[in-house]
């Protein structure tokens, strides 16, 4: 049978973690779009499980739409709740919080899950920081062999400050293993569970930024250089190999009055090979005819004016990218203070080219094939209104008109190994309605509520082939006397229809909950449970979700 899967557009700019341990300062000063390994809760449901849904209020800059697709194919990976460790800080600002220099969270689940990550990190007295990050998380006996899987890295990463510069550098290690739905076409029965695939990637990371104190107007600047090396191999004798490397740079000066100009540079290339092994009898990691060998090269320029009044802003700016030809497109945001902290309207017309790689295609569905590498033009106009109903209650509601060119879908290979490929739809328009709602009553009781409704057109692959219409979400916590935290998350979608109108994939809920229980100040217990509806549903043929799971352990800070 085959159905094909939506792909949202992914950031392809993945940026390096500034301090291994979350360190806030550092990430403004070299804020551009980097991954936090140590983020704060998210819900705990899993990659192959969740939805993508922002339980924050964005920025008043609207971020570009994800419409990820999540697969059902991993036990979901417990929020790592590390301790909220202030950032590396000018001179004159102190650290008052405690400070572990050892963490670790340990913990083992059904499926014969076990789970743990370890990080250590040196005096953050010091100007040069180092820390040492180990991860794994598997599930090593779920009755379908597809679910089974593991994932392990080591992260390594320091940095140097002096009175005005930051240097960091670091280098991450990831073996992920992940077992794909094998069947007999002519029988449509399950195969071995021997086949698997298992990727291999190296992420050095390096970044220099000069900093400026409070009210100092001249020119500062940051760069990031991150190049990757991927490599997928499977039981096929077949072996990917993807290599790259991201820079992103920036330049900025203030000026008194609420001015501010700054330039993004952002410069990506990559390479992606396949090739056949020489002799998989021999155990020889040799591989040869690497036929399939393409490049890709993204170039974006982004210069910007921004402008911030007594009761408005005002971004002005346009982003310039050039892959094979050069285009422009605008990048324009208008926000609008209408009733103090009741009502900010804004509206804006911005537009951009995400660059597609098998890195990040991965990263979204780990049974990807080889695949063409086209960029993805995006357009959106948007306009909307946020603020406070009062002290606790905050709102925003949005509307966008999206527009795709060489937007990718997932198509199902219906080989014998189902794995996907990517397939580019040349355009795609998509209306957006989306609305949320939080309640923040003194940081103890926090509920954020989610509501997206989408509305796709295009002429040749329908977008209700692939993703629901509705989603929903739901994420509350709570704090019992810093003794006891609860934190859950609910999703929901509708029903949608497969590709060519095949079949339906039924809409689902999922709920999970997590408690952790603070011992003292060097012990916690965690517990949580996922899928508790013990939902039975697939958003791939041949990959369902987990039923009801749970994962229980202990949190050490030392």
């Amino acid at each position: 049978m085959r159905a094909s899967k939506f792909i949202g557009v992914l950031s392809c700019a993945i940026l390096c973690s500034l301090n291994t341990f979350a360190q806030q300062q550092a990430d403004s000063i070299l804020d551009l779009n980097q991954v936090d390994i140590f983020k704060p809760y998210q819900p705990i449901l899993a990659d192959a499980v969740k939805i993508n849904f922002s339980p924050e209020l964005p920025k008043t800059t609207v971020e570009p739409i994800k419409l990820t697709y999540d697969l059902p194919t991993k036990l979901l990976s417990v929020s790592v709740q590390k301790p909220d460790i202030k950032p590396i800080t000018l001179p004159k600002q102190k650290v008052k919080e405690y400070i572990p220099i050892l963490y670790a969270k340990l913990g083992f689940g059904n499926y014969t899950s076990p789970f743990a990550n370890i990080f250590y990190t040196n005096s953050s007295k010091s100007k040069f920081k180092y820390g040492v990050e180990l991860f794994h998380h598997s599930v090593n006996s779920s009755p379908i062999a597809s679910q089974r899987f593991a994932k392990s890295y080591v992260q390594v990463n320091g940095t140097y400050l002096t009175t005005n510069h930051l240097l960091t550098a670091g280098i991450k290690y990831t073996n992920s293993i992940y077992r794909p739905y094998s069947q007999e076409i002519s029988t449509n029965k399950p195969l071995t569970d021997l086949d698997k695939f298992v990727f291999d990637k190296i992420e050095p990371t390096f970044s220099f930024a000069k900093l400026n104190k409070d009210f100092d107007y001249s020119w500062s600047y940051k760069t990031q250089l991150n190049p990757y090396f991927l490599t997928k191999k499977d039981s096929l004798a077949t072996c990917i190999n993807e290599s790259g490397i991201d820079w992103n740079s920036q330049i900025s000066k203030s000026w008194k009055g609420g001015h501010q100009f700054l330039i993004n540079v952002i410069v990506q290339t990559n390479q992606l090979k396949e090739g056949v092994m020489v002799d998989k009898s021999s155990g020889s990691n040799q591989y040869t005819g690497f036929a399939f060998n393409l490049k890709n090269t993204l170039t974006t320029i982004n210069p910007i004016y921004n402008y911030s009044g007594k009761d408005w802003h005002a971004n002005l700016g346009m982003n310039l990218a050039l892959d094979s030809k050069l285009y422009f497109f605008p990048d324009i945001q208008l926000d609008k203070n209408m009733i103090q902290n009741v009502l900010t309207g804004f509206a804006g017309y911005q537009g951009t080219i995400q660059k597609n790689s098998y890195r990040n295609f991965q990263l979204n569905n780990p049974f990807m094939d080889v695949v063409l590498l086209q960029n993805t033009h995006k357009t959106d106009l948007f306009i909307g209104a946020k603020g406070l109903v009062n002290k606790t209650l905050n709102y925003l509601v949005k509307g966008s008109l999206l527009k795709y060119n060489q937007l990718p879908f997932m198509a199902d290979s219906n080989k014998v190994i189902r794995n996907y490929t990517a397939i580019y739809q040349a355009t795609s328009n998509i209306f957006n309605a989306h609305a949320e709602l939080g309640y923040n009553k003194n940081d103890l009781l926090k509920i954020n509520g989610v509501l997206d409704y989408y509305n796709f057109y295009t002429p040749k692959y329908s977008y209700n082939y692939s993703f629901p219409t509705f989603q929903f979400g739901l994420n509350a916590s709570y704090k019992f006397e810093n003794k006891l935290d609860l934190k859950g998350a609910l999703v929901a979608w509708n029903a949608f229809p497969h590709y060519n109108n095949t079949g339906t994939i039924k809409g689902a809920a999922d709920l999970s909950l997590e408690g952790v229980y603070h011992y003292n100040k060097n012990v916690d217990a965690f517990l949580s449970i996922n899928n508790i509806l013990n939902t039975k549903y697939q958003r791939l043929p041949g990959y369902p979700v987990y039923g009801i799971n749970g994962l229980i352990g202990v949190i050490l800070k030392y």
